[in-house]
C-alpha cells in the first residue's frame, strides 16, 4: 500500500515557531525504493520518525492507500509502527542480546508468530544479508563492525513487513560493504516485493536502485523526481545543498564539453560518444572495439592517444550498478577534451559549461572517507536541534570567574534561609536571571521537574502525623507547618539548581573549568585540589546532557523494534534490557573516547601545567556583577536574621 503525507508539520517542542518539517505533502509508492535526500539538518530523520509512527505530526495527516485512491484511510501510529521495519543510524550500537537468535526473536516478538514460522523468518533474514543459520548461536557483541551491521540489517529484514525504513545504512562502511548492503536490499526486494525509504547522503550507491527521489531543504519539500529526471536536472541537488554523485558529476562535466551522455547509459555508449567527439569512429559500441578506434577521415591517420584510452576506461569504471571506487580523475580528460563552443540553444550544455571548472576541481579531489563511528551529536538525528542554550550576550560576555563567584554567593545566601520570606526573596533574582538567558522556560524547568515532584511528595509525607492519643481521635493527621518547612528546604535547593542552570546556559564547560583553574592559579598549595574539582565539574556538565540524549536515542530504537506504544522517552518494563544494555555500552564507549582525548591533551596526572593560566584582569562589567552578587548575599544574610 502507498503511504501518503498530507501537509505534515512538525514543530520544535521548545520553540513552536520553529518548524522541523513545514507542509510536507508527497506519496511513497508501494514496492518502490524512495531516497530521502538533503543536507544534514534538512529533516530526513524527523520525516522518517513520522512515517514510522514514532512521532505524531503537529499538523497534517498520514494516509494509507490501496488500489490507487479508491481505498484510503487515515493511518494511526500503531498502523505505521506495524507496517514497517526501521534501521537507524549506527545500528550496531542497538545490539543487546546474548545471541543472534535472541536479537532476531526480539524483532519478531510483536508479530506473535508460531515457532516454525519464526525460525523461517530468522533464516530468511540471515540469507538476505548473505549469512547462514550457523550465525544464530553467535554473540552479536563480539562481532566486527561490519558483521554487526549485517546482523542489524537481518533484524530489519526478518519480520517481512511491507515497508523498510533505513536511516544512513552505509554510514561508516567501506566501498565493499556498501555494495553488499545494496545487494542485500535488492535480495530483500525480490523476495518480499516490499517498498523501502532510505534517508542517505550516499547517492552513488543507492541512486541506481531508486524509483523516486524526495529532496528536502530546511524542512521543506524541495523536489520529488524520478532518477532519469534528476540526471537531466542535477541543479535540484545543488540548490538543496547536496553534492552531486560521481557519475552525475562526470556526465555534467562531459556535457559541458559538448559530449552527449546521460546518467544510466552503458559505459560503452559513453566511450563511443567520447571517441566520436575526438573524430574517431568506433565501428560499434562493443567493449572490444573501444580500444580499436579507427580514424573517421583519411586526413587523420594516427591512432587514438593513450590518454584517450585512459579516459574511456575511467568513464567505464564510473558506471557500475553499485559504485565502489573513488571518483575518476578528471585531469586526464581535460587535455584531450578541449572545451568546444557552447550552443546557446542547449541549456544543459550551457549549464554544464558554466560549471565545468568547479566540477573538474571537485573531481580531482578524493572522496572524503566517512568515520567508522560517529558520536550521536555529530550525526543527523530525529532529536530536534538544541534550543536549551542561553542567547544573552550580556551574560555570556562576563568572565567565568565572576560568574562562579556570584553563583557561590547567591547559593550560600539561599541555603542559609530559615523562613519563607527569605527563600522567596532568593527566588526573585533567580527568575530574573533565568528570563535574561532568553532560553525557553521548558528547557529551564525540565531538569528541575523531578526535584519539584520529589519536593511535593516529601512535603506531603513530612506533614503526615499518626495520633496515638484518645481512641476517638483520627488515626492519621496532617501538620501543615511541618509540610511547609520541608517543602521550603527543598525549594531552596531548587533555587540553587536554577542558578546553576543559568550558569551552564551562559557558560561552556571548558570556560567553567578554566575559570576555576585561573582563580586558583596563584594558590600553589591548592592548585591540584582545585584542578581536580574543576575537571570533575567539567566532566559532569558534559556527561549529564549526553546521558539524556543517549536515553532518548535508544528509547526511540526500542520503541521501533519492539513496536511499543509508549510515549517518546519512555519504554515498557519488558523492554528495559534492550535499552539499558546498549545505553551502558554506549556511555562506556563515550567515556573511553573522552578519556583518550583528555590523555592526548596531557591530563595524565593532576598538578601538571597544561596551558597558560595567565588570567586577564576583570573588567568593569565583571566587577559590577560581583558587586551585585555581594549585595544580594548581604541582603539574604540580613533577611535570615529577621
Amino acid at each position: 500500500m502507498n503511504i501518503c503525507l498530507d501537509s505534515i508539520v512538525v514543530q520544535l517542542a521548545d520553540a513552536p515557531e520553529r518548524r522541523l518539517l513545514d507542509d510536507i505533502s508527497c506519496t511513497f509508492p508501494e514496492k518502490g525504493i524512495t531516497l530521502l535526500v538533503g543536507r544534514t539538518g534538512a529533516g530526513k530523520s524527523t520525516l522518517m520518525d513520522v512515517l514510522a509512527g514514532l512521532r505524531a505530526p503537529d499538523a497534517g495527516f498520514v494516509w494509507l492507500e490501496t488500489n490507487g485512491q479508491t481505498d484510503r484511510r487515515r493511518a494511526t501510529a500503531r498502523d505505521l509502527n506495524l507496517l514497517c521495519s526501521v534501521m537507524f543510524q549506527s545500528p550496531e550500537e542497538q545490539l543487546f542480546a546474548p545471541t543472534v537468535r535472541d536479537e532476531l526473536a526480539y524483532n519478531l516478538r510483536p508479530f506473535r508468530l508460531p515457532a516454525l514460522q519464526q525460525r523461517g523468518r530468522m533464516t530468511a533474514g540471515l540469507e538476505s544479508v548473505g549469512l547462514t543459520v550457523d550465525w544464530l548461536d553467535r554473540s552479536p557483541l563480539t562481532l566486527s563492525h561490519g558483521q554487526k551491521r549485517s546482523i542489524t540489517l537481518a533484524c530489519a529484514f526478518a519480520p517481512g513487513t511491507p515497508w523498510l525504513f533505513l536511516d544512513e545504512p552505509t554510514a561508516g562502511l567501506d566501498p565493499g560493504a556498501r555494495a553488499d548492503t545494496a545487494r542485500s536490499l535488492l535480495n530483500w526486494r525480490e523476495q518480499t516485493s516490499g517498498g523501502a525509504i532510505i534517508a542517505t547522503h550516499d547517492l552513488s550507491t543507492f541512486l541506481p536502485l531508486a524509483d523516486q527521489i524526495v529532496i528536502l531543504h530546511d524542512g521543506r519539500l524541495h523536489a520529488v523526481m524520478r532518477p532519469e529526471d534528476l540526471s537531466h536536472a542535477p541543479e535540484a541537488l545543488e540548490q538543496a545543498g547536496v553534492g552531486l554523485p560521481e557519475e552525475m558529476s562526470i556526465a555534467q562535466f562531459l556535457r559541458g564539453r559538448g559530449i552527449a551522455v546521460s546518467v544510466g547509459e552503458a559505459p560503452e555508449k559513453w566511450a563511443a560518444a567520447i571517441l566520436a567527439k575526438q573524430g574517431f569512429a568506433t565501428g560499434g559500441a562493443s567493449a572490444g572495439a573501444m580500444g580499436q578506434a579507427v580514424p573517421a577521415t583519411a586526413a587523420r591517420q594516427q591512432v587514438a592517444p593513450a590518454d584517450t584510452v585512459v579516459q574511456v576506461a575511467s568513464v567505464g569504471a564510473a558506471r557500475q550498478a553499485v559504485p565502489a571506487g573513488a571518483p575518476p580523475h578528471a585531469s586526464a580528460m581535460q587535455p584531450a577534451l578541449a572545451p568546444p563552443p557552447v550552443d546557446a540553444t542547449d541549456p544543459i550544455a550551457a549549464a554544464g559549461r558554466r560549471q565545468a571548472d568547479p566540477i573538474a576541481d571537485r573531481l580531482r579531489q578524493p572522496e572524503p572517507s566517512q568515520p567508522r563511528r560517529r558520536a550521536p551529536e555529530a550525526c543527523e538525528s530525529s532529536e530536534p536541534p538544541r534550543t536549551d542554550t542561553g542567547d544573552s550576550p550580556a551574560l555570556r560576555s562576563l568572565d567565568a570567574r565572576a560568574k562562579w563567584l556570584v553563583y557561590m554567593l547567591v547559593s550560600a545566601g539561599t541555603l542559609v534561609q530559615t523562613a519563607w520570606p527569605g527563600t522567596i526573596a532568593a527566588a526573585v533574582p533567580a527568575a530574573i536571571l533565568a528570563g535574561a538567558t532568553r532560553a525557553p522556560w521548558r528547557s529551564l524547568w525540565r531538569p528541575l521537574r523531578p526535584l519539584l515532584i520529589f519536593g511535593a511528595l516529601a512535603g506531603a509525607f513530612a506533614g503526615l502525623r499518626i495520633n496515638t492519643g484518645h481512641p476517638r481521635d483520627l488515626l492519621l493527621g496532617f501538620a501543615w507547618e511541618h509540610a511547609l518547612a520541608s517543602g521550603r528546604q527543598l525549594f531552596a535547593v531548587l533555587i540553587v539548581l536554577l542558578y546553576g542552570r543559568v550558569l551552564t546556559l551562559t557558560t561552556t564547560g571548558a570556560e567553567l573549568r578554566r575559570g576555576l583553574e585561573r582563580a586558583a592559579a596563584r594558590l600553589r598549595f591548592a592548585h591540584t585540589m582545585v584542578e581536580a574539582a574543576a575537571l570533575t565539574v567539567s566532566l559532569l556538565l558534559r556527561m549529564l546532557p549526553l546521558v539524556s540524549r543517549e536515553w532518548m536515542r535508544f528509547s526511540r530504537i526500542v520503541r521501533a523494534r519492539g513496536k511499543s506504544a509508549a510515549k517518546p522517552g519512555r519504554i515498557a518494563p519488558r523492554d528495559a534490557p534492550a535499552l539499558l544494555i546498549p545505553l551502558l555500552l554506549a556511555l562506556l564507549q563515550r567515556a573511553e573516547d573522552l578519556t583518550l582525548a583528555m590523555e592526548s591533551r596531557g591530563y595524565r596526572q593532576l598538578g601538571q601545567r597544561r596551558l597558560a593560566l595567565t588570567a586577564r584582569p576583570l573588567n568593569r562589567r565583571d566587577w559590577f556583577a560581583v558587586g551585585v552578587g555581594s549585595a544580594l548575599f548581604i541582603m539574604l544574610i540580613l533577611m535570615r536574621r529577621v
